[in-house]
């Protein structure tokens, strides 16, 4: 759907963003040939809500943000998951009373579309305007119950009642082989990359514990667990790990540092990985590398408009300490990384001292913590200041 861009900077002039970030994005849209609402998402200049509201202001249809209303499976269900990512669209309310089901699409003009859903409902469409990002994170939410879709992988000798006895029977050797052929590893360990990356996680933590192998998920800074699965499936699902990040599967007693890249729903993802050995087995704990350049900006990490304006304040001063503290997965890379980009420029040196570095930016110096040869945090800083 394209939105007259003339509208869309005019709006854009109402926000307060300035000239010259709006001639920037009109040419980023003419020169790629793209609509200019997609260049907003893709910059993350408005929030994703921000950005819904201005869009239906403009097209004339109501906003309906998926994310704070409240939404029952049976009623997702309406539309299959692979059209409603492909079309963009979810139905997200039915009223029986009037006959009505309430859509949220990203081009509320496709006509085709809507009469084929009130053709298959048997019920009046009733439309609203949401964005394409807003669509996937509420199937990423709904659609996916995570312990049954990752347990569903399994033979059907090895679910639910049967895992506590199948472990038992693996301990003693019996059929163990052929157990393991059975199991999808592959497709187990894609899934889990799959729908970390959809729901946000920062980490995955792959665990051992003495009858289980229990899969963890960190979003906003919290452990939430996701699956157990029985202890045959760890050391498969360990190797898998290892051989995607280049590690030697081999070596159990010792820890290794690896990298795994790869391609998530269309995006380039990588993680960071960790392997520790323990008591009960192997401990997996992967980071996800998100590119800095798609990753969430300065304006939609939750500061305070108060906050937000003092933190650039202070960033754009020629000397001084700034400190970000805050649990793992809270945002503490992703603030400064995004700090450096505002700050860079062709007229400033920007040096880091990074362990590791997690993410390179063109145009600045960024140097890797190096303990063996003596490149130390301190080390590097006396280098910079000299």
């Amino acid at each position: 759907m394209n939105v007259d861009p003339k509208k869309i900077v005019e709006e854009l002039k109402r926000r307060s963003i300035s000239p010259e970030e709006i001639d920037k994005l009109v040419t980023e849209s003419e020169e790629k040939k793209i609509p200019l609402q997609d260049v907003l998402a893709s910059r993350h200049i408005l929030s994703d809500d921000g950005l819904g509201k201005l869009i239906a202001g403009i097209i004339g249809f109501p906003y309906v943000n998926l994310e704070k209303t409240e939404i029952y499976g049976d009623v997702l269900e309406v539309i299959p998951e692979n059209i409603a990512l492909k079309q963009g669209v979810i139905t997200f309310q039915i009223n029986d009373k009037t006959n009505k089901i309430k859509l949220a699409t990203v081009n509320p003009f496709d006509l085709e579309m809507i009469h084929d859903i009130e053709k298959k409902t048997g019920r009046e469409v009733e439309l609203y305007y949401t964005t394409e990002q807003n669509i996937k994170n509420i199937i990423g939410k709904y659609h996916h119950e995570l312990k049954h879709i990752f347990l569903n992988f399994l033979p059907e000798s090895l679910r639910l009642g049967e895992i506590k006895k199948s472990t038992q029977e693996t301990k003693k050797g019996e059929n163990k082989e052929d157990a393991e052929e059975e199991i999808p590893i592959v497709e187990i360990f894609d899934s889990i990359m799959l729908h970390a990356y959809r729901h946000h996680a920062s980490d995955i933590h792959i665990e051992s514990t003495r009858e289980n192998t229990v899969i963890r998920y960190r979003i906003d800074g919290v452990l939430h667990k996701v699956v157990a699965y029985p202890k045959i499936v760890h050391e498969p699902l360990i190797t898998r790990c290892k051989i995607l990040a280049g590690l030697r599967i081999d070596e159990t007693r010792a820890t290794q540092d690896g990298r795994i890249a790869t391609k998530l729903d269309k995006d380039n993802i990588a993680f960071r990985v960790s392997i520790l050995p323990t008591h009960f087995g192997e401990k997996v704990v992967m980071r996800l590398l998100v590119d800095i350049q798609e990753s969430i900006n300065l304006v939609e990490s939750g500061l305070h408009e108060e906050d937000y304006v003092k933190v650039i304040n202070n960033a754009s001063k020629p000397y001084g300490m700034m400190i970000v503290t805050g649990p793992t997965g809270s945002g503490k890379t992703t603030t400064l990384y995004n700090i450096i980009k505002l700050l860079n420029s062709e007229e400033i040196n920007i040096s880091t001292i990074e362990d590791p570095i997690e993410y390179g930016i063109e145009g600045i110096n960024q140097v890797q913590v190096n303990h063996a040869t003596n490149l130390t945090f301190a080390n590097g800083l006396r280098a910079l200041l000299r």
